[in-house]
């Protein structure tokens, strides 16, 4: 978590760059990435990342996440959940 807070407090306007620059910091980059990330990104809002990465990444991963709303996809799979009783 220090790290993590750290990362974003050097770049609270900028997730992208919060997310680079935790995944240059060595060690457990990808839980520091996705936590910096987070909180810059609720600071700044979606509008701070760059539209051609996050399309990049909805491609690779195969989101949907700017047609449905970032919260509509695991919203559904909440919904889903909850119906069938599985994880």
């Amino acid at each position: 978590m220090p790290a993590a807070f750290a990362v974003a407090s050097r770049h609270p306007g900028d997730p992208w760059r919060a997310c680079l620059m935790a995944a240059r910091l060595g060690g457990d980059t990808d839980t520091v990435g996705a936590m910096a990330g987070a909180v810059a990104g609720a600071c700044a809002g979606a509008g701070a990342l760059p539209a051609g990465s996050v399309e990049r990444i909805e491609k690779v991963n195969g989101l949907g996440l700017a047609a449905a709303g970032p919260w509509a996809a695991r919203a559904e799979d909440v919904a889903l959940t909850l119906e069938t009783g599985t994880v």
